[in-house]
């Protein structure tokens, strides 16, 4: 075999390497952290998602020079150079970085580190049998467009990813509450007020503290009002595992042991935090004084209601997919986003935009609506309430917040609103204790909506079980 052919095999084959190494980290990009890393943080995210295209675009030059007519010495020392910098670095990182990994982490940057290692190797003994006089290096035209695409697609990768990791490392303003390691990750919780019950608000399936704040404010001259924000929202940290009913309940009961709150507690649930907070009262019944379940999910909703809205909940976490790619390359930056809840305050809304932007919000979003089933069929087979107080608050225009044109898909507000009135009514039926709270003009952010509403009807629940 001649030494330009063995080139270009050469070549050829640290392409192949780098192009299944770019897709592999593309298509498994939440898998590959989450085995690599002793600690999932957003920047990983965005770096290794940068990181993918880079070698895609490296592995689209090297194919295209492997098809050229003339290979040149020079022109190999760019790959020899290329290998080399990913050798050092590699060792850099074990040297450096060590404990940020698994040791199956440090074992896959140890042997990618060889095999790239190893092409440059190759590379530098060919280019030491290739004739010094070689000819010029010889391109067609459509190879040398080829090339200027793919090496503006290699800086386009680095200027996303260095945008990236500048998104995924920009922090919130001071956390107004405090927080806890629990789960080798901090969990926020913001407590004020005085008197017992406490209780312990769980938010809606993508909102966290803030959008509680406010009423939270006034109940807390009633009773202790503590919201806490689940991993990926908020001030907490990141979502790192799969969203489980065990892991949902284990991390509040964690929190609360930190935090110091004594109970037993009130545990408000709103939207998707109803399922946890039955969860919770179903294996800690003597630390639950009472629940308020505020326009909160049912285990059989998604049964029962249209396929409407099934349909059109499907094309809202796809788009959630969407902005979550856009995220790793901190594009979101620079997209006017809408509001998502209409908050109360101008600082409130800026706070909810900036969370939106992060890469760790929709993490933890598609995280948390593809835990949804798993949670309702662990409600569904929890103990009955029997006497435990329990109020429902719910608002008589729920359906206004999801029907209609959603996502390209009609929702029918009538029926689904039929179908949310029986679950609700159901719900209140769980205990032999309840008060079912209805606001005729109130849509699915109730607390947002008529919040003079809601706080007097979970402060008269207080004083009902004080006494």
């Amino acid at each position: 075999m001649q030494i330009e052919q063995k080139i270009r095999v050469i070549l050829g084959g640290n392409g192949a390497f780098s192009l299944l190494c770019g897709v592999i980290i593309l298509i498994n990009l939440d898998g590959l952290i989450a085995t690599m890393f002793a600690t999932q943080a957003p920047w990983q995210m965005a770096l290794f998602f940068c990181l993918g295209l880079g070698l895609l675009f490296y592995a689209a030059i090297l194919f295209v020079l492997v098809s050229s007519r003339t290979i040149t010495v020079p022109i190999v020392w760019v790959f020899i150079g290329a290998d080399a910098s990913w050798v050092l670095g590699s060792a850099l990182i074990l040297l450096l970085c060590a404990g940020q990994f698994t040791g199956l982490g440090l074992a896959l940057i140890a042997g990618i580190a060889l095999i790239v290692g190893g092409f440059g190797v190759a590379q530098w003994r060919a280019v030491q049998h290739m004739k010094a006089g070689a000819g010029p290096f010889k391109l067609g035209k459509w190879r040398w467009g080829a090339v200027g695409a793919a090496l503006l697609g290699l800086s386009f990768s680095l200027l996303a990813g260095i945008s990236g990791l500048m998104a995924a490392t920009e922090d919130m303003p001071p956390a107004p509450g405090k927080l806890y390691e629990v789960n080798g990750q901090r969990i926020h919780i913001h407590c004020r007020g005085e008197g017992g019950p406490t209780i312990i608000a769980d938010m809606g399936v993508t909102n966290w503290s803030l959008h509680w704040q406010s009423v939270g404010d006034q109940i807390a001259q009633t009773t202790r009002f503590c919201a806490y924000d689940r991993f990926g929202f908020g001030w907490s940290g990141s979502l790192q595992s799969e969203i489980t009913p065990h892991m949902l309940v284990d991390n509040l009961h964690q929190l609360l042991a930190q935090s110091g709150e004594t109970g037993p507690y009130i545990l408000l649930g709103h939207s998707f935090g109803g399922y946890v907070a039955r969860l919770y009262r179903d294996q800690y019944p003597e630390r639950v004084a009472g629940l308020v379940l505020v326009e909160a999910a049912h285990e059989e909703q998604w049964d029962r209601f249209p396929e409407e809205v099934g349909q059109a909940t499907a094309a809202a976490v796809e788009l959630l997919g969407m902005a979550k790619t856009i995220a790793y390359t901190g594009g979101l930056r620079f997209i006017d986003l809408p509001a998502a809840d209409p908050l109360p305050s101008a600082e409130q809304l800026a706070l909810q935009d900036r969370a939106m932007r992060s890469l760790q919000f929709y993490h933890s979003a598609e995280a948390h609506f593809a835990a949804v089933p798993a949670l309702a069929d662990a409600v569904a087979n929890t103990a009955p309430l029997g006497h435990t107080p329990l109020l429902v608050i719910t608002g008589g225009r729920s359906a206004q917040s999801y029907c209609g044109e959603q996502f390209g898909v009609d929702v029918p507000c009538d029926e689904t609103q039929r179908v949310w009135d029986e679950l609700q009514a159901e719900l209140a039926s769980l205990s032999a204790r309840s008060i079912h709270a209805i606001a005729p003009e109130a849509r699915h952010t109730i607390q947002l909506d008529e919040p003079a509403f809601v706080v007097e009807a979970i402060c008269g629940f207080v004083a009902q079980i004080k006494g």
